[in-house]
């Protein structure tokens, strides 16, 4: 995976035949798209990339003006993986933590501007359940992207307390981002 613009622009997180199979990263098409959508947002916020996988989407926000980027997953050889690619890129400002996602939740008093939720798949078929939860993690005002795949997610789908912003589909995949009013 390929960072696309900004600072660290061309930097590629490199991963391993086995961890290829074990992740199913953003694509940069639909992370580009969604950016537009976010601009100039990004710049000085704190952005939370739960479920971060290769944390591609974290470190494009990052590339992109984000100003503190914490990067959550609980499978701690990717979180390794990220970790050696910021040593290796001398990159600061970006905190990456492997743990439960529930348990990050319960734990953290932070309140993050941007809110990116990439879940596996398979894993939850309840997204406005989710979005609820980690709520309490976003400043008001504050975005969430929500990707999974369009047989979990229905286009119409009602996340209370926010607004969609945008929906988007690509192949089998359909994202939202999502405003708290």
């Amino acid at each position: 995976m390929r960072i696309t613009t900004g600072k660290i622009k061309g930097k590629e997180i490199k991963l391993s035949k086995k961890l290829r199979n074990v992740v199913r990263p953003t694509k940069s098409l639909i992370r580009n798209s969604m950016f537009e959508v976010i601009g100039s947002r990004i710049n000085g916020s704190k952005c939370l990339d739960l479920f971060c996988g290769t944390g591609v989407i974290g470190l494009e926000a990052y590339s992109r003006g984000a100003r503190k980027v914490t990067l959550v997953d609980k499978r701690n050889i990717l979180i390794k993986k990220i970790k050696k690619f910021l040593r290796k890129n001398n990159i600061v400002g970006i905190r990456c933590e492997a743990i439960d996602y529930v348990k990050f939740i319960r734990n953290s008093s932070e309140k993050y501007n941007i809110l990116f939720l990439d879940p596996p798949y398979n894993l939850f078929h309840k997204q406005d359940k989710l979005v609820s939860l980690c709520s309490c993690l976003l400043k008001s005002n504050g975005i969430i992207y929500l990707e999974n795949y369009k047989s979990n997610l229905k286009e119409d789908i009602n996340f209370r307390g926010f607004k969609n912003i945008k929906i988007g589909t690509n192949g089998r995949i359909i994202y939202f981002l999502l405003i708290k009013i």
